[in-house]
């Protein structure tokens, strides 16, 4: 008899609602407020755009997941990419890219997508809220049915309009995190009906463990399911003493196998990314204990006080985990583990939400270190859903204790102060969405709140070296430099600036002192390799081309890796190899405009005239394009560039006629170019007579 009765406890369902049109009007205007009041909230974030923090390496740089073509699918599935293998996030860009395209129409259609897949993870929120609320409080939820869809949206919103989301949301690249939820809570609403369900409870299994899949595909964190799932069956569905436990822990052989593989996955494509991952002698595990405890508490203080959030939480270069933080971390954590345990059997519901807690940020916590980051406010996203349906559980538990739903004089205070609350988030929210208009704004808002960042300063620099301000760049490379002398990014960039500005021979000790502490940085190799190229040492730099090609095949740079070796390969005379890794370079990026001018510029020298004014001309279409989107200084110098080899093909024909033309062309869209003006005046000369500009 004391199983039946639990098996009916665990299958407890939504109360049954009265037919008055009331409630049934709540029942779709809720979730409907919680859809619209998101969606709204983070409007601002379809004005922005796609950002230097890895934005352009995962989109603007990367030409793999353009389209939904066997090759493309069979990249995105094969794929180990800056780290991650998320086959199903790729997809979805691709997605958008077939809609959008990737200029600045194309950053509203990608922000767009992650907006409503937060929205729609709210709504899913809401659903799952609302019956975990019914089955841990089903005396309430009888008396007081309106009360649990009232706290299952206070739920949804607390967590939907958080200003911990705007990371998540706001930054296109983190489309893995809103699209995996999306599935993961799905995944949870399917087995909560597996395990109340009387017919067909085998479809709902089997739809979970394929949502699980499906979100596992877009990123790897749900692989701590199968842990969460018990802690589901052990509070408050009480699956173990109703259906026993080894029936229930056999259920959840599936779901391990998936999580295992996932985990296998992730570790792979994380050692795929030579430079992010930290060995045990770079980081040994008593800081990684301590920044675990760091972490733990982190994401619940920010969920109650969400100011001066900030893109990247640096790892210190010293982190001692003995500093003040770190200890009063562990204690809180201990503290509060020894509290819901002590309490487990007057309030299981604490000690369940604890462990859910705890187990879906296990991943995130830093004992695998990967990447410069102590803490970040984008792992809040799945974890602190908990403290969100823990505030609708004491919104019904008040409600219910005091009989607000008969009070209208009690209630008004009450409804008040939940709008306040969410007032006052959607509103740091708004805010905190717009911080990631652009790489200037996103580095300009992170140096405010933390001056001594050495990624913002860094990235600040490419930001400005970007829009042109050398300058600028250089002192904030300089500036990051000051903060962490053997900076591998900030070194590299450095080099490549004074490379770039026709200084290799200063460029090169900022290279030499990034790779003595970083030797596997592919950023630092790559420029070294360029460097080199500038001081004709080109059997040195074409080995280093070579060792990165062959080291990462996959790497981000590989169609720039190709165009300098071939480039390097063109300077020693073998011509015909050379020009086959231009060609490869153009192959795997094919809407660059300096692959096809390099190729057009070998093909050129070559003698195929032919096709160096095919390259020439793509080259100057794809800057134009590049130009009429983002209004782009090197994009103009590069069509100029692009325009000039041109017009030299059309001289070595000898079709000056052609020549004029082409640069008519380029004069009126930029009539006081000094290096167009000058060209146009040597084909004026007499046919015959006129130098190749």
């Amino acid at each position: 008899m004391s199983g039946s009765r639990e098996i009916a406890r665990s299958r407890v369902a939504l109360p049954a609602e009265p037919g008055a049109p009331r409630q049934r009007w709540l029942r779709s205007a809720l979730p409907l407020l919680v859809l619209l009041t998101t969606l709204a909230v983070f409007s601002p974030a379809l004005r922005n755009e796609f950002v230097n923090w890895d934005d352009d390496r995962n989109l603007l740089k990367n030409e793999h997941f353009r389209g939904l073509g066997g090759p493309q699918l069979r990249w995105m599935f094969t794929a180990y990419w800056v780290g991650h293998y998320h086959p199903l996030t790729w997809l979805s860009f691709a997605v958008d890219y077939e809609i959008w395209g990737l200029d600045a129409r194309g950053a509203l259609g990608f922000h767009l997508t992650n907006v409503i897949l937060h929205a729609l993870n709210a709504v899913l929120l809401y659903w799952l809220a609302a019956r975990l609320l019914a089955l841990t409080n089903p005396a309430a939820s009888a008396r007081h049915p309106t009360a649990v869809r009232l706290a299952a949206a206070l739920a949804a919103l607390l967590f939907s309009v958080h200003p911990l989301r705007a990371e998540s949301v706001a930054w296109v690249t983190e489309r893995r995190d809103v699209l995996s939820v999306f599935f993961l809570l799905a995944c949870l609403l399917a087995y909560l009906r597996f395990a109340r369900a009387e017919r067909a409870r085998w479809r709902w299994y089997a739809l979970a463990l394929a949502l699980l899949l499906l979100s596992l595909l877009c990123k790897a964190w749900g692989m701590t399911l199968p842990a969460v799932l018990l802690v589901l069956d052990w509070y408050p569905l009480r699956r173990f003493r109703a259906r026993g436990r080894i029936r229930v822990l056999a259920e959840k052989i599936p779901f391990v196998a998936l999580a295992a593989w996932t985990g296998l996955e992730a570790l792979r494509a994380q050692s795929s990314a030579l430079d992010t991952m930290k060995t045990l002698a770079q980081y040994g595990w008593l800081p990684r204990i301590a920044q675990a405890f760091y972490g733990i508490v982190f994401y619940l203080w920010k969920t109650l006080w969400p100011t001066g959030l900030i893109p990247i939480y640096e790892v210190p270069l010293k982190l001692n985990p003995f500093e003040a933080r770190f200890v009063a971390s562990a204690v809180v954590v201990l503290a509060i583990t020894g509290l819901v345990v002590a309490l487990r059997r007057r309030w299981p519901a604490g000690l369940a939400l604890w462990a859910y807690y705890g187990i879906v940020v296990s991943p995130v916590l830093g004992l695998t270190q990967a990447g410069p980051q102590l803490v970040a406010d984008r792992y809040s996203y799945l974890s602190c859903m908990t403290w969100a349906v823990l505030a609708g559980a004491g919104l019904l538990y008040v409600i219910d204790r005091h009989s607000l739903g008969r009070s209208y004089n009690r209630s008004v205070p009450l409804a008040a102060a939940c709008a306040g609350v969410i007032l006052v988030l959607a509103g740091l929210t708004w805010r905190q969405t717009q911080v990631w208009r652009s790489s200037e704004t996103l580095w300009g808002y992170t140096l405010a709140v933390a001056p001594d960042s050495y990624n913002a300063r860094t990235n600040m620099g490419a930001a400005l070296q970007q829009r042109g301000d050398y300058e600028g760049a250089a002192r904030c490379y300089r500036d990051a430099l000051a903060i962490n002398p053997d900076g591998p990014d900030a070194l590299s960039c450095l080099a490549g600036f004074l490379t770039d500005s026709g200084r290799p021979e200063e460029a090169l000790p900022y290279l030499q002192r990034g790779l003595k502490s970083s030797p596997q940085h592919g950023a630092l190799l790559t420029n070294l390799a360029i460097t080199l190229q500038h001081l004709k040492q080109y059997e040195a730099a074409a080995a280093i081309y070579r060792q990165r090609l062959a080291s990462d095949p996959s790497a981000v740079q590989e169609a720039s890796l190709c165009t300098g070796l071939g480039a390097t390969l063109m300077e020693l005379g073998r011509d015909s190899e050379g020009v086959e890794y231009l060609r490869r370079a153009v192959a795997l990026a094919p809407r660059d405009v300096l692959f096809h001018y390099n190729l057009a510029q070998a093909l050129r020298r070559t003698g195929d005239l032919d096709g160096a004014l095919q390259g020439f001309e793509a080259a100057i279409r794809l800057a134009r394009a590049e130009i009429g989107t983002s209004s782009s200084t090197p994009a103009a110098a590069r069509c100029v560039d692009a325009v000039l080899g041109a017009v030299q093909v059309h001289a070595a024909r000898g079709d000056w006629t052609k020549a004029r033309a082409c640069l008519r062309e380029a004069l009126a869209t930029s009539p006081n170019n000094p290096r167009l003006l000058a060209a146009w005046q040597r084909v004026q000369q007499p046919a015959g007579t006129a130098p190749a500009p």
